[in-house]
């Protein structure tokens, strides 16, 4: 079995082979191509193992790819299509202020501008009636415009859509007919939750990073085939536990903290074996640092977080 963690600076990579021991390899990240070192390291281990590809049962893998790509502001060129009315629901938020007093505090700048954001006449309402029919005439100026300024990837957030998805569904098969290779995220499929900012919010993150997640994982399934693996990819999502890479490269919003979520969960195991149970965790890495509480023996979850507020 071999697990992978990419962070902005170093690549770990461990081997745990057939008899039960473990190898492990640090190498400098390259970016923006982060799937180089992981694949260095992997060629690496295999041969100090003399290990065969085809003999790797799996591949786990933790990565900063996602978190970084928000961080540094270098994700897709997306788009939001929303309801009448909404769309400039990323910007009133919630009633929450880091700095409560200070009156020159300036919001986080939006993953997607204020351009880029379309409303269509439609509407559900909570108990499913449909209050004004999605006219689909009304996307044929959208997609020109998402064509002009060469989108890849558009977030889709209608109102109460979390139960009634039928409208959004419309609109994505819509925007996949005319343009074959957009990428597209539906609230209804990435958060089909209540609270229209929250789901909004999400899908636009998962839309922002959806292309950069994507071609990373294609890259690296493609480096780890030259070396004969053909094992599953498993990626950490950031509730814990491991996700196809198929799963992770459709949402990949729930593999934003893979890397930090392997470390808190690494951390508790390790507690436990010493007989630890109130302990915290700092993971250092080249671009952000994290920190997790761990009471009784017990990871702490959270339905919410931010990154880069």
């Amino acid at each position: 079995r071999i697990a992978a963690d990419v962070g902005g600076t170093f690549t770990d990579v461990v081997l745990l082979d057939e008899s039960g021991r473990l190898h492990a390899h640090k190498v400098p990240s390259t970016p923006p191509d982060f799937e180089g070192a992981v694949g260095d390291a992997v060629d690496y281990l295999l041969q100090q193992t003399r290990t065969l590809g085809d003999k790797v049962d799996d591949v786990a893998h933790g990565t900063t790819v996602a978190t970084n790509a928000v961080l540094e502001r270098t994700g897709a060129h997306a788009a939001l299509i929303t309801t009448a009315g909404f769309r400039d629901v990323l910007e009133l938020r919630r009633i929450h202020c880091p700095q409560l007093y200070n009156l020159f505090f300036d919001k986080p700048p939006q993953l997607i501008d204020r351009a880029r954001r379309f409303e269509i006449a439609e509407r559900m309402s909570a108990s499913g009636e449909t209050l004004q029919p999605l006219d689909e005439s009304a996307l044929a100026p959208i997609v020109d415009r998402l064509r002009s300024d060469e989108v890849e990837s558009v977030a889709v957030a209608l109102l109460h859509s979390y139960s009634f998805p039928e409208h959004e569904r419309r609109v994505g098969a819509y925007l996949k007919s005319e343009m074959p290779d957009l990428q597209i995220s539906l609230s209804s499929d990435v958060l089909p939750e209540r609270r229209e900012y929250e789901r909004t919010a999400t899908t636009v993150v998962n839309a922002y990073i959806r292309p950069v997640m994507d071609r990373y994982v294609s890259a690296l399934s493609e480096r780890l085939e030259t070396l004969d693996i053909r094992a599953p990819l498993l990626i950490m999502q950031s509730a814990g536990g491991l996700t196809p890479a198929e799963d992770a490269t459709q949402r990949p919003v729930f593999v934003l903290e893979s890397g930090p979520a392997a470390g808190v969960l690494a951390s508790r195991h390790t507690a436990l074996e010493l007989g630890v149970d109130n302990l915290i965790t700092l993971d250092m890495g080249g671009t952000t640092a994290k920190a997790s509480m761990i009471e009784g023996g017990r990871v702490g979850y959270s339905a919410e977080y931010e990154v880069g507020a």
